[in-house]
Order: C-alpha cells, then structure tokens, then sequence
C-alpha cells in the first residue's frame, strides 16, 4: 500500500469510506518491549488498542486516523503504563 501518511515507524495497511470521512488504518513498525518503570523487568504484551485520530484532509475530504498499538504489562509487579 502507498505511504500516504509519511509519518516515521507507522505504516498503513487498509483504507475505506465512512459517510464522507476517508478512514486509514495503520499499525507500528516495530515495536519495543518497555521496561517496567517501577520494577524494571521487560513487559509482555497484554492486547491491542485502537487509537483514533483526526489527520488533515486528503483529497479533499476529513481524514480520520486508526492506529492498532500494543499494549504491555508488567509479570512482576501488575502494573500497566497506560493506568495513571
């Protein structure tokens, strides 16, 4: 698929119509196992989460941004990055 995003470590696999928005799905490149900031043991990945995003308009039309990112826990201790 063409690189219509051109944005670093992101690239596109689908694209559709929803109504009058262009929706472009995209996934990470690669992805780096974090450490856990509290017990510094490597996390293992714990799902996905889509990400949705508004980009600027491509050919004329409102571009809506879907990006499937990993999520990751930590074994040790339970902790997860995304909770506050």
């Amino acid at each position: 698929m063409l690189d219509l995003l051109n944005l670093p470590g992101i690239k596109p696999v689908d694209m559709r119509h929803e109504g009058k928005c262009l929706v472009i799905v995209a996934e990470p490149v690669t992805v780096e196992v974090p450490l856990c900031g509290d017990c510094n043991t490597p996390m293992h990945r714990h799902g996905t989460r889509k990400n949705k995003f508004m980009d600027t308009p491509l050919y004329m039309e409102p571009v809506r941004l879907e990006v499937q990112r990993p999520r990751f826990r930590c074994e040790s201790c339970g902790k997860c990055p995304c909770r506050s």
